[in-house]
């Protein structure tokens, strides 16, 4: 395995853990959770490069789900932090 894919399987253990944390059975039904990908070119552009980041899954209160798609999660590419934290906002 490379340095990369050491990295990104430490993130999905540690978003798998976050959603265990946040989607308990006593607060599901006032939590959601978006998972998006932000894989693309590192440069931004003057519209915010959006369009470099991928909804995995829109928002859900299940946690099955949204780990299911967590675990689906590929690298490639830069990371585009930017794009990764505009896109769950047009979710």
């Amino acid at each position: 395995m490379t340095n990369g894919n050491n990295i990104l399987s430490n993130v999905k253990t540690a978003a798998n853990g976050l959603v265990d944390n946040v989607l308990t059975d006593s607060l599901k039904d006032a939590v959601r959770v978006a998972v998006v990908g932000f894989s693309g070119p590192t440069s931004t552009n003057a519209n915010a490069t959006e369009n470099n980041s991928l909804t995995y899954w829109g928002f859900s209160n299940s946690a099955s789900t949204v780990k299911g798609h967590i675990n689906d999660i590929r690298s490639s590419g830069g990371t585009n932090t930017e794009a990764g934290l505009k896109r769950p906002m047009t979710c």
